[in-house]
């Protein structure tokens, strides 16, 4: 039945589906209870067993920084009077990558440590570095500093005491720098003095006193600099850590995938015991219907022999659908092994297609292989008694072989199709044969 062809994976698909749906229903308070202990497990355990980490975050604005090392580094290079003594008379200027290198460097980390007694607690420069983040805003002055610890108290003194030692240090070495220069100009100032004494050239004298004139307000100028309070002229927290947030465990993440991971596992173990349970039944339904041969009676044996031998195929079709007892299918199971009766075959045959919603290929080839003319109608009129009572994937398959031995023996397929369908309702194969032979027909092919 090439021509007729028709796919049954929606089918299956369906069915698959009404199964699991099937599943849920009946296992849905054991499924129910392992989602919530696996949920419930989880939020245990990130509650009281994960360690938690907790972040504190500073803020510091730097109002001024150049944007590259060596406009930082003009004045030394180009190193004068004039420029030492502008130098002197502000705060050295550093780039944002300076201020962030420093920051993570050992010398402040040890004094953070020194400042906040971590030394007790094991800290080192190095491993407290590892606690802290810097980050630059993008297109801003301002640094970021983002303290992770498991004390959260402790988060929040370390962001503090780093942002506070960070500008400490800025300011002690500024005064360095303004120091020396104090006392580079106090050398020069010496220096021209000394000069000025020597000399008795007016013009050269007039020169040198403008230029210590220049050095003594430079030093003033420098000095009154460097008394003054440095901490907040370049460098300001404006936001001090003060409320540290957990930052791990993400406990609600926790609870979800141990809510989805329970939901998971539930259906697993509730499918896994429907599996068991099938094969279970399934063998016990074996050891009822096909008991032991040597505890059959002879006498039964050869009673249903004659008995059944002797039906019409409609006949035991319907003597199929009224119901059987096993040890009568275990008496014909028997006798069909040791001969070669189409009737007994096709017994068992209706038997596994009515009840157990099986098709058996290999006995339908062989009833079909030793079918006369005579048996064909009848063979035909009993199919259609019991062709709905299976799935509609199986009468499929049997309606595939049935088209195929109808072509080989070139027989009337209208009159095998109206005794099948004129006492069935139609399904899904009626639709698809009679939508072939419409387009068949319209499309000007051989008509089936």
């Amino acid at each position: 039945m090439d021509d007729h062809n028709l796919s049954y994976a929606t089918d299956d698909q369906l069915t698959d589906l009404r199964t699991i749906l099937k599943i849920l229903k009946k296992h849905f308070i054991f499924i129910t209870l392992v989602t919530l202990l696996f949920a419930i497990a989880g939020g245990v355990c990130s509650y009281y067993f994960l360690k938690p980490f907790y972040s504190a975050k500073t803020l510091i604005l730097v109002k001024q920084a150049t944007a590259t090392v060596g406009e930082s580094q003009t004045i030394e290079e180009n190193e004068n009077l004039n420029s030492v003594i502008n130098a002197a008379n502000r705060t050295p200027i550093f780039t944002m990558g300076t201020y962030v290198g420093v920051l993570k460097s050992d010398t402040l980390m040890a004094r953070v440590i020194k400042k906040l007694n971590l030394y007790k607690m094991g800290y080192t420069p190095r491993n407290l570095a590892n606690h802290i983040k810097t980050t630059m805003a993008k297109d801003s002055h301002l640094i970021e500093i983002n303290v992770n610890n498991s004390n959260p108290d402790l988060a929040v003194k370390i962001a503090n005491t780093v942002g506070q030692e960070f500008i400490g240090m800025m300011t002690e070495w500024n005064r360095e720098i303004i120091d020396r220069s104090i006392t580079y100009l106090k050398s020069q100032e010496e220096t021209i003095k000394d000069d000025l004494e020597k000399t008795k050239d007016p013009m050269q004298r007039e020169c040198l006193n403008n230029v210590l004139v220049l050095l003594t307000e430079g030093i003033k100028n420098a000095q009154i600099v460097r008394d003054m309070d440095l901490k907040n002229i370049n460098l300001i927290i404006i936001s001090p850590a003060v409320s540290p947030y957990l930052v791990m465990p993400r406990r609600l993440i926790i609870i979800v995938v141990a809510f989805i991971l329970g939901f998971i596992v539930s259906i697993g173990i509730a499918v896994l015991l429907e599996f068991m349970k099938d094969t279970a039944n399934v063998s016990t339904e074996i050891n009822k219907r096909l008991p032991s041969y040597s505890s059959l009676p002879i006498s039964g044996i050869t009673n249903d022999q004659a008995k059944y031998a002797n039906l019409t195929f409609k006949n035991i079709a319907e003597t199929v659908i009224e119901g059987i007892e096993y040890d009568t299918i275990s008496n014909i199971q028997r006798i069909s092994q040791e001969s070669n009766d189409i009737k007994l075959d096709y017994f068992l045959f209706a038997y596994s297609f009515v009840h157990d919603h099986n098709y058996d290929s290999s006995r339908m080839a062989n009833i079909l292989s030793v079918l006369d003319s005579e048996l064909y109608y009848d063979l035909i009129e009993s199919i259609s008694i019991c062709y709905d009572k299976s799935s509609e994937r199986i009468r499929y398959l049997l309606f595939e072989d049935l088209y195929g031995y109808i072509i080989k023996t070139k027989r009337d397929f209208k009159i095998f199709f109206d005794m099948i369908y004129r006492h069935n309702k139609k399904d899904l194969i009626y639709y698809g044969v009679m939508a072939k032979i419409l387009n068949n027909y319209f499309g000007g092919g051989e008509v089936v």
